[in-house]
C-alpha cells in the first residue's frame, strides 16, 4: 500500500525538555534554525533511548566524564571515544549539550588503531556487537577495495554475526560512517560500507552542503551533521568543532536507538527502510561537484511517486521525528532470515575494453523474479588497471541510472575491482523484474600502462544480485521479544501535554 498521508506533528520545545547550557552549539537541533535539522526535540518527551543498548566500535574512553558517567555499562566495556557524546550525552544535568538518545546505554567495543592486530580487534568488536541493539562504526579502511569481502572472509563473517543473530534474530542495526575520502575514494569502494547489512552515513555542513570530505556512493543511505559537531572529549572537556563522517554516523545510530525504543519488534531491514523513507531532501544542496546530484527513483509506493536519491546525501538528511512516527505504526518485520535474494550471473566472453578504440561496453541482464528491492549488488569479472578513471553505471528496469564506480579526481590505478561487490540502495522500493543495463566507460582513453601500451581489459562475467522482499511474503510484525508498543505518554515534568505531538494517520508504510 502506498503512503497516502504525510507525517504531522507539533514540535515540543527543546527548552521544555532539557536546560543544558550550550544546546545551541548542537546546530542540527531544530531550535538552532540551521538550514537542516534532525527535528529531535519533538520526540524527546516520549523517546530518549531508554532500554536500548548502543555499541560504539572505536578507541579511547573517559567513562567518568560528567556527560557520560550515568550512561556507560562497565560490565560490557571494550572502549570508545567522543562519538559517544553525540549519541548519549546526558540531558538535564546542567553541563554541556545533550545527546540524541540521552537515556540509551552505551557499550564500548575497543579497537586500538595503532596496534598491529587492529583488524583482529575490529573483527572481535563486530562479533561482540551481537549483544547490543545498535552498533556504531565510525571507522573504515583507508585504501579502496582493501576490505574486499571476497578475500577478507573473517571480516564479512564478523559483520554477518550481529546482523543475523543479534536481538534474538531480529538483527543488530549496523551503522557505518561513509568515509572521509573526498575526491580520493568512494564509499562504494568498501564492502563494510556498501554491504546490504550496513547503513552508510554521509556528512553535511550547517548550510546544507555536502561536506567536502564525505565519501559519496550509491550505497549511502542518508546523511547527518558532519562538520563542527559539539560533543564530549576525554578529561571533562568538550570538542566544539568535531568534523568527519565519524560524527554523522553516531547521530544515525542514536536515532536508530529511538526507533527501536518506539517499536522493539522491528528487524534491522525495517530500521534501514524507516531511516531512508524519513530522510529529508529539504535544505540540502546539490552534492559534491563530481557526483551525480539528485535523481528520482522509480519507487511508485512513496506518496504516489518516486523517492529522490543523491550519491552525496543518500535519501536525504536524518529526521528523528518522522523516523519514530514511522516506527510506531510499522507492521513489517524484516530480518536476514526472511530476506529474498535473486542472483543472475551472465557470461560475457570476448567483451573487451580497449583504450582509445573501445571505450564503452554495454550489457543487458534479464531478471525474471519480481521482488521489492532493498539492495542491489554488482560484481564484475574484469581487471582494469586505471580504476580511478573508470565509470560503471547500472540502470534499473524503471530507468533509474546510478553510478556504482566513479571516475574520481585521482588518476590511474587505485586498487583491484575484479570480483568486488559494488552496492546500491538508490532503487530501494522498485520492483526487480525486467531488463537491467550495465555500462562501462573508460574516461582516460589516451592513458598508457607502464610499458607504454594501451589499456586492455576483458569483461568475462557479470553477476547481479538483488535483495529484498518477495511479493507474496507475509508482512505482519510479530516476535517473541515484545508486543507491538503503543506510544508512551509524555514524561512527567517535561512541560508537555498529551497533545504535544499529533498521532500519525497512515497506511502500512513500505517502499
Amino acid at each position: 500500500m502506498p503512503i497516502s498521508n504525510t507525517i504531522s506533528g507539533t514540535s515540543v520545545s527543546g527548552a521544555a525538555v532539557f536546560d543544558d547550557p550550550v544546546m545551541y552549539r548542537s546546530w542540527y537541533f531544530a531550535q538552532n534554525r540551521s538550514a537542516v535539522n534532525i527535528d529531535i526535540e519533538s520526540v524527546w518527551a516520549e523517546y530518549r533511548g531508554a532500554g536500548v543498548k548502543i555499541g560504539v566500535v572505536d578507541s579511547q574512553i573517559d567513562f567518568n566524564h560528567a556527560e557520560l558517567d550515568g550512561n556507560y555499562d562497565l560490565s560490557r566495556d571494550y572502549n570508545f571515544d567522543m562519538v559517544a557524546g553525540v549519541i548519549a550525552a546526558e540531558g538535564g544535568n546542567g553541563i554541556g549539550s545533550v545527546g540524541i538518545a540521552s537515556e540509551a546505554t552505551l557499550v564500548g567495543l575497543a579497537v586500538n588503531y595503532a596496534s598491529p592486530n587492529a583488524l583482529d580487534q575490529a573483527i572481535a568488536a563486530l562479533h561482540a556487537a551481537s549483544a547490543v541493539d545498535v552498533v556504531n562504526n565510525s571507522w573504515s579502511f583507508n585504501r579502496p577495495f582493501a576490505d574486499n569481502f571476497g578475500r577478507a572472509t573473517a571480516l564479512r563473517e564478523a559483520l554477518e554475526d550481529p546482523v543475523t543473530s543479534g536481538r534474538d534474530g531480529l538483527g543488530t542495526v549496523a551503522v557505518f560512517s561513509a568515509g572521509n575520502g573526498g575526491g580520493d575514494d568512494s564509499s562504494n569502494f568498501h564492502n563494510l560500507q556498501n554491504s546490504p547489512l550496513a547503513i552508510a552515513v554521509g556528512a553535511v555542513d550547517r548550510d546544507g552542503a555536502a561536506s567536502s570530505f564525505t565519501s559519496l556512493g550509491a550505497n549511502v543511505l542518508l546523511s547527518a551533521a558532519g562538520r563542527e559537531v559539539f560533543t564530549t572529549e576525554p578529561g571533562e572537556r568538550f570538542e566544539t568543532r568535531a568534523t568527519g563522517t565519524s560524527f554523522s554516523a553516531p547521530a544515525v545510530s542514536a536515532v536508530a536507538g529511538l526507533i527501536l525504543e518506539a517499536n522493539a519488534d522491528l528487524g534491522y531491514r525495517d530500521v534501514q527502510q524507516i531511516l531512508g523513507l524519513s530522510a529529508r531532501r529539504e535544505g540540502l544542496g546539490n552534492g559534491i561537484a563530481w557526483g551525480d546530484g539528485w535523481v528520482m527513483n522509480g519507487n511508485g509506493h512513496f506518496n504516489g511517486g518516486g523517492k529522490a536519491f543523491s550519491d552525496s546525501f543518500g535519501f536525504g538528511f536524518l529526521n528523528a521525528h518522522d523516523a519514530v512516527r514511522l516506527a510506531e505504526t510499522w507492521t513489517l518485520q524484516q530480518t536476514a532470515q526472511n530476506r529474498t535474494t535473486v542472483k543472475v550471473e551472465t557470461e560475457t566472453p570476448g567483451a573487451k575494453l580497449v583504450g582509445g578504440s573501445v571505450d564503452h561496453l554495454q550489457f543487458e541482464i534479464e531478471v525474471g523474479q519480481d521482488i521489492a528491492i532493498e539492495h542491489v549488488q554488482l560484481q564484475l569479472e574484469f581487471f582494469w588497471r586505471n580504476t580511478a578513471d573508470l565509470d560503471v553505471w547500472l540502470t534499473s528496469p524503471e530507468g533509474t541510472r546510478i553510478r556504482l564506480v566513479h571516475d574520481i579526481p585521482l588518476e590511474g590505478g587505485i586498487g583491484d575491482l575484479r570480483n568486488f561487490k559494488f552496492g546500491s540502495v538508490a532503487t530501494m522500493g522498485e520492483m526487480s523484474a525486467g531488463t537491467w543495463t550495465v555500462d562501462i566507460h573508460d574516461r582516460a582513453p589516451d592513458a598508457l600502462d607502464r610499458h607504454g601500451n594501451v589499456h586492455v581489459g576483458e569483461v568475462r562475467d557479470i553477476t547481479l544480485t538483488l535483495h529484498g522482499r518477495a511479493r507474496n511474503w507475509q508482512t505482519t510484525c510479530s516476535s517473541s521479544r515484545t508486543n507491538m508498543p503503543t506510544r508512551p505518554p509524555p514524561r512527567p515534568g517535561d512541560g508537555a501535554s498529551s497533545t504535544a505531538t499529533a498521532a500519525p494517520t497512515r497506511s502500512t508504510p513500505r517502499w
